[in-house]
């Protein structure tokens, strides 16, 4: 099994649940900026990648709260402060065995 690069699929997937799941146990607001595309963790990730996991999770059923909708082949995703990890997110989060893989890794 190869070692997945920082910005493959499923470890984005992770850092995104995790940080949303974290911020629901510690009952803070979500801050959209630190699952957007811009923050540091996700550095050389292109915005078209990034828009088709939000809209793959919101579809998925992980999260709720952000509109989104493709148009012209392009992803356009709203607010992500309303972002909010669904309780089928968190199982997928904490049962799924590469979820538990990316949650390991070191960032």
């Amino acid at each position: 099994m190869r070692i997945m690069d920082r910005n493959d699929y499923p470890i984005i997937v992770s850092r995104i649940l995790k940080y949303l799941y974290w911020q629901l146990v510690e009952g803070k607001p979500v801050k959209g900026w630190k699952i957007s595309h811009l923050t540091d963790l996700y550095e050389g990730i292109n915005q078209d990648y990034w828009a088709y996991i939000i809209y793959s999770l919101l579809k998925s059923g992980y999260i709720r709260g952000i509109k989104a909708k493709r148009k012209s082949g392009r992803y356009i995703i709203g607010d992500l402060n309303k972002a909010e990890i669904t309780p089928k997110g968190i199982m997928y989060l904490i049962t799924d065995p590469v979820m538990e893989d990316c949650r390991n890794m070191p960032v």
